[in-house]
C-alpha cells in the first residue's frame, strides 16, 4: 500500500476516502484526485487506488468497459507479486477466490492478474525483470 501511495504523490494526486453511492473509487482529473468509498476492505481499497491509478497514468477522459478492464490489468500487476501468486497457487490451487483470500487482494484482481501475467509477465520474466 506504500508503495501505491508513494505513486500517487509521484503523479501529484490527492487521495480522499468519502461514500460514493455504490462506487467503489473514481478518478477525477480536473482536481487531481482520487475518491475512493469509505466502507471499503483493506484489500479492495488497495485494488481500487491501483485501478484509479492506472487511469491517472493513462491519462483517461472516459470510461469504457476496454478502459476499465485495462485499468483493472493495470492494478493487478501493480498489487500481486508474481512469487507470492505461485507459491500461493501451488498451496491453495487455482480458484480465484481462494487465491484472493491468501494474498490479501480481490478475486478480481487475480483475475485480472492472470491476464496480466499472460500479456506482460511472462516477457518480463524472460527479461530477467521479474523472478
Amino acid at each position: 500500500m506504500h508503495e501505491l501511495l508513494r505513486h500517487a504523490a509521484d503523479l501529484e494526486v490527492d487521495i480522499v476516502h468519502c461514500y460514493l453511492d455504490g462506487k467503489r473509487g473514481c478518478y477525477r482529473k480536473g482536481d487531481g484526485l482520487i475518491l475512493l468509498d469509505h466502507g471499503l476492505t483493506t484489500a479492495q481499497v488497495e485494488f481500487t487506488l491501483a485501478h484509479e491509478l492506472a487511469h491517472v497514468v493513462y491519462d483517461d477522459t472516459s470510461s469504457t468497459p476496454r478502459i476499465e478492464r485495462r485499468a483493472d490489468i493495470f492494478a493487478a500487476g501493480l498489487v500481486i507479486d508474481t512469487r507470492a501468486y505461485r507459491r500461493a497457487e501451488w498451496s491453495h490451487g487455482c480458484d480465484a477466490g481462494t487465491l484472493a483470500h491468501e494474498l490479501g487482494t480481490t478475486k478480481r484482481a487475480v483475475e485480472s492478474w492472470r491476464i496480466w501475467y499472460e500479456v506482460r509477465g511472462r516477457r518480463l520474466e524472460a527479461a530477467g525483470a521479474i523472478a
